[in-house]
This record gives structure tokens, C-alpha cells and sequence, in this order.
């Protein structure tokens, strides 16, 4: 009972004090300015994320269309993978899908031509092969000539935030370019020597 009168009073005591309150302010303020600075510093970590993860979509991408030969080998395609992860943080992982679409006809007869999925491939199985539908046809794909052919590189790379007002994402990106030397290639080699089990 003793002790809950002191209590009581020492209570009374530091909320009478103004030296007192001015100690709570500089303490709740010193806080909320930490969870702010903590926050400003982890959405600039996304944002940076987010930017590399598009960076290194284009760059695979372009290292793709400088090929030459009339076959892109599996093995090479395994080896970009690499490539990306090298280009990320370390804390990143990142799944690759390779996929080359071109605008034709299906038969001679057809009226128009559409988006065809020659290939897809992805090192180690991380992503599924790329169907025709939504993302793979013409509103979703730039402006393309009949018989043209292009590479789609699409990546996702996680994002694991700790703090609840940002959340864990995964960065979508795709890049799409036309191949800069041949025309088209084929799929060839056996891949996925790198993968882990």
C-alpha cells in the first residue's frame, strides 16, 4: 500500500515537472524521427532496387540481341541468368524468362497476322514457358512488322522490406527488343547445368 502512494506521488511529481515533459517530448520525437528516418532509408533501398532490377532486364536483354549464328544455345541463356544475379544486390535472387514471339500468320490463309510464341525458356524452370494470350499478344507488345521477330526478357526480383509501411514486393520488369544481326534463331543445347537442387 506504502508503495503505491510513493508511486503515486513520484507520478505526480514527474507530470507536474516541466523539466519532465519536455523529457517525454524529446523522447517520443526521437522516435518517431528514427521510424521516419528508417523508413526514408528503406524506400530509397526499393526505389534503388527497382531501378536496377529494370536495368539489368534492358541489359540482359541487349546482350541477347547482339547474338549472331542461326542458335541461341540453352547454356548461353543460363549464363545471362548468372550475369543478372552478379548485377544485383546480393540479398536479391532473380528468375529469367527468355521468349521469342513473332507477328505472322498461322496459315496463309488466315486474315491477319498475330503474335506466334516460337520459344520460351526459362534457366532452371524459375519462371513457366510463355503462353499466347494476355502479355503475349498485340495490345500488350510494341507495333510489330508480319514476319518481324522479337525477344522478350522478363525478370522478377523479390523485394523483402522489414518495416510493414513498405511492404515486400516482387519487381516485375520486361524488356523487348528486335535481334540487331540475324534475323531469328532457334533454341538449342541443353540447359540448367547450374541449377540447384
Amino acid at each position: 500500500m506504502m508503495r503505491d502512494r510513493g508511486l503515486r506521488a513520484a507520478v505526480r511529481r514527474f507530470l507536474r515537472d516541466s523539466g519532465a515533459s519536455a523529457t517525454a517530448e524529446m523522447v517520443i520525437a526521437v522516435a518517431t524521427l528514427n521510424m521516419m528516418m528508417g523508413a526514408f532509408f528503406l524506400f530509397w533501398k526499393a526505389f534503388g532496387a527497382h531501378a536496377l532490377a529494370d536495368r539489368t532486364a534492358f541489359t540482359v536483354n541487349d546482350l541477347v540481341t547482339r547474338q549472331r549464328g542461326v542458335e541461341l544455345q540453352r547454356p548461353l541463356l543460363d549464363g545471362l541468368e548468372r550475369m543478372a544475379e552478379f548485377m544485383l544486390d546480393a540479398d536479391q535472387d532473380i528468375s529469367v524468362r527468355f521468349t521469342q514471339v513473332t507477328f505472322r500468320k498461322e496459315r496463309p490463309t488466315d486474315p491477319s497476322a498475330k503474335i506466334m510464341i516460337d520459344w520460351s525458356y526459362s534457366p532452371c524452370g524459375e519462371l513457366p514457358a510463355a503462353v499466347a494470350g494476355d502479355g503475349f499478344d498485340v495490345a500488350s507488345l510494341p507495333v510489330m512488322a508480319e514476319n518481324a521477330t522479337m525477344i522478350i526478357t522478363d525478370i522478377e526480383v523479390p523485394f523483402w522490406s522489414p518495416m510493414p509501411m513498405i511492404p515486400s514486393m516482387t519487381f516485375e520488369r520486361r524488356a523487348v527488343s528486335v535481334y540487331r544481326f540475324e534475323p531469328r534463331f532457334n533454341l538449342a543445347g541443353a540447359g540448367g547445368s547450374s541449377c540447384s537442387d
